[in-house]
């Protein structure tokens, strides 16, 4: 029942942090600040956004906030008085941490000097090529709807807009803090991964040394570094490694509670709330490894009838429930409900269509996020075979376990997605590289002391193994963003023509080039008014057209073909001679569009 306290007070400090980041959020704007989402340069870019509230729910729903702020707050005060209780559970968390942070550095120390010098060695290797990586590859559209649509729009727009679920509402909450202080793309947008990208790997092998041994710990992060991937999403402004560093340390804590369940007990617990309710406030696909977690937890409380747990766990989630769901009010309040569970991405597909694509659609990505598109589902059905068979003679109980939750982190997140009938892009599975890794690296750690008796002849194949994996990733990734870097060269030069222009009316009508487009002009000057379609009010001065398509006809404006690369064609707009009497403001009143 201690540890049953120790989760209230959690919860109780959680749901307070909370309500007043909330309040303070909404108190600081207006109904008619989130009316603005409805802007042109939404409704142009994206869906719609009206608020499902209405002003005089709005203030309802502040008020509300307001007085949760309040309560919590003043309970959380009351529960400080009576030192007895949270002082003493807080006491103990503290010295749990210390405790925990002593014997990460005492795993590190264990190791040799060679085996130093290994992981050092790979670990600079990952870091150069993340560095290279963070400016010589091309801006993506997730990247760039992130920061344009988000986070220079401010911290409103941030937490409430939820049109496409490319809003990592966290990771985008970091960045915000970033663009305070600088607003260049760089800085704002991908400094943020990877500097969590670095912390994270670190502190994953630290945990991994402490619950395994070097051979493990190193196969396992280093060829996850390594992935598609590990490597792409280590230094691309998206909210994935966040959430595979979040589950990553959660699934650790989980291991904790199973293992020693005496031992840190409140700091795991602690840990598996908290970032779990960062998990799902990042993405609300963190819901495939905090399923996966709470399956192996229940299956062992009930196993080992250990009935306090059960209960703990049952807390825990509710906690995370209410935290995680209060966190979201204002997406619901803004995007609606429907924007989280019903979008394109996450609605389920009749069971025919579901069943008739599966097979080859899971088969890709499965190979896909190893690096190996067509034999890549056979190295995980091999692999987990032969990591069955050596479980089975495995002494070390800690091993056996460490692979046991491996294996179950691979596979129970498909039962989820048969459950949902989802086809889930293979980026939000893309965290179980790690546990795939993980179970190779315990394969090779077991094998290689039958076929490889000298220590040394092992130890060195494995830098090299990764070396040559490392080859592989990179010349895999740059197979895969060369089309992108053509792109990027084509849109870069239509920008080119257009700020050389001085253009500052202009149509896009191109899906391909419209965000690439809308970000190089915006960061020159945000006043240029960009539309996806022809607005009656607007006389334009470019169209950019896909290539088989027209030019829109606009009254009193004749369309000159500019430029064309094969993909689009970029025309001028010039006033016609026939009106050349007419006021330019004139002209502009009576433009009006329709297509050929």
């Amino acid at each position: 029942m201690q540890q049953t306290k120790f989760l209230w007070i959690t919860g109780l400090i959680s749901l307070t942090v909370i309500s007043v980041y909330l309040t303070l959020l909404l108190q600081s704007h207006s109904y008619q600040a989130f009316l603005r989402f409805a802007d042109t340069e939404y409704n142009n870019t994206f869906y719609h956004a009206t608020p499902y509230v209405t002003g005089t729910t709005y203030s309802i729903f502040r008020a509300f906030l307001s007085i949760l702020c309040i309560c919590s707050l003043f309970v959380l005060l009351h529960a400080c008085a009576k030192r007895n209780t949270i002082y003493t559970e807080l006491a103990h968390l503290r010295k749990e941490s210390r405790a925990a942070r002593l014997e990460l550095f005492i795993a590190w120390n264990r190791t040799s000097y060679n085996q130093r010098l290994i992981a050092l060695l790979l670990g600079s290797s990952v870091l150069i090529a993340r560095i290279f990586y963070f400016f010589n590859y091309p801006v993506s559209d997730d990247e760039i709807t992130s920061y344009n649509f988000f986070v220079s729009k401010g911290i409103t727009y941030v937490s409430s807009y939820y049109p496409l679920p490319n809003n990592h509402i966290l990771y985008n909450s970091i960045c915000w803090f970033f663009h305070q202080l600088h607003v260049n793309f760089y800085w704002t947008s991908r400094l943020p991964t990877l500097l969590i990208s670095g912390a994270g790997t670190y502190l994953v092998y630290l945990l991994l040394l402490r619950f395994s041994n070097f051979t493990i710990a190193t196969c396992a992060v280093f060829i996850f570094c390594f992935s598609p991937y590990g490597l792409e999403y280590a230094f691309v402004g998206r909210g994935y490694f966040l959430l595979f560093c979040l589950a990553s340390i959660s699934f650790f804590a989980g291991i904790q509670l199973i293992y020693e369940p005496n031992k840190y007990k409140r700091l795991s617990w602690f840990i598996i709330i908290s970032s779990s309710i960062l998990g799902f406030y990042t993405v609300p696909t963190f819901l495939y490894p905090f399923l996966s977690l709470l399956v192996i937890l229940t299956i062992s409380f009930v196993k080992h009838k250990r009935k306090n747990d059960i209960l703990n766990l049952a807390v825990a989630c509710a906690i995370i429930a209410l935290c995680g769901t209060l966190l979201y009010t204002p997406v619901l309040a803004v995007s609606g409900l429907q924007s989280l569970i019903g979008n394109k991405y996450v609605a389920a597909k009749n069971a025919h269509e579901f069943w008739a694509t599966f097979l080859p659609f899971y088969s890709y990505s499965e190979g896909f996020i190893t690096g190996q598109e067509r034999l890549g589902i056979w190295f995980t059905a091999c692999l987990i075979i032969v990591c069955v068979y050596v479980l089975q003679t495995e002494k070390s109980s800690k091993l056996r376990l460490l692979g046991i939750i491996s294996c179950a982190y691979v596979l129970l997140p498909f039962l989820f997605v048969v459950a949902q009938r989802v086809l889930t892009p293979a980026r939000v599975l893309s965290y179980r590289v790690l546990f795939l890794a993980l179970l190779f690296g315990i394969c090779y750690d077991r094998l290689s002391n039958v076929l490889f008796p000298s220590r040394r002849v092992w130890l060195v194949l494995i830098p090299i193994g990764i070396f040559l994996y490392g080859i592989y990733g990179i010349f895999h990734t740059e197979q895969r963003i060369y089309p992108l870097r053509v792109a990027d060269q084509r849109i870069h030069t239509v920008y080119q023509l257009l700020h050389a222009k001085n253009s500052r009316r202009i149509l896009v009508n191109s899906r391909d080039y419209v965000l690439l487009l809308y970000h190089y002009l915006h960061q020159q000057d945000p006043s240029i008014i960009i539309n996806t379609e022809p607005q009656p009010s607007t006389a334009y001065e470019y169209a950019v057209i896909d290539y088989d398509k027209h030019p829109p006809n606009f009254v009193g404006l004749s369309a000159k073909e500019v430029y064309h690369d094969g993909y689009v064609r970029v025309f001028s707009y010039h006033v016609q001679q026939s009106a050349a009497h007419l006021p330019y403001q004139q002209i502009l009143e009576k433009t009006k569009s329709a297509y050929r």
